[in-house]
């Protein structure tokens, strides 16, 4: 009689101890799972980011930087970015690029005490 109760604790015992272990196999197997998705996902985001870089070289080998040209003093915009293209072309011209295609001219930085450097993006670098 005293070993029945003791033996029927003893089974629920062993029968949760089993439960934990199948328990304790499925959360392996998902932190398994979990390791190979991220490095797939890793892998996935390093390949997008070496795309994104060689975007981003390409559309940087369409620009020009030229710096120590000055800047005329005029308080409208439209008018220093005129001469900043004269400017421009005369430069290329010396180089003898001057058949080359401008898509865009403009200062970098903040109008100031400094000399802005210019950035020329070319249509087809």
């Amino acid at each position: 009689m005293l070993n029945d109760p003791i033996e029927e604790r003893l089974d629920k015992i062993l029968e949760e101890l089993r439960g934990i272990k199948d328990e304790r196999s499925k959360l392996v197997d998902e932190v398994e799972e979990l390791k190979q998705t991220v490095t797939v996902l890793g892998n996935s985001l390093m390949q997008h980011q070496m795309y994104l870089e060689s975007i981003e070289a390409k559309q940087r080998m369409a620009n020009l930087i030229i710096s120590g040209v000055p800047e005329n003093d005029f308080a409208i915009e439209e008018e220093n970015l005129s001469t900043d293209e004269e400017k421009t072309k005369a430069i290329l011209a010396q180089l003898q690029k001057e058949n080359t295609e401008i898509e865009n001219i403009e200062r970098l930085g903040k109008p100031g005490q400094r000399l802005r450097m210019i950035r020329i993006t070319l249509k087809n670098p």
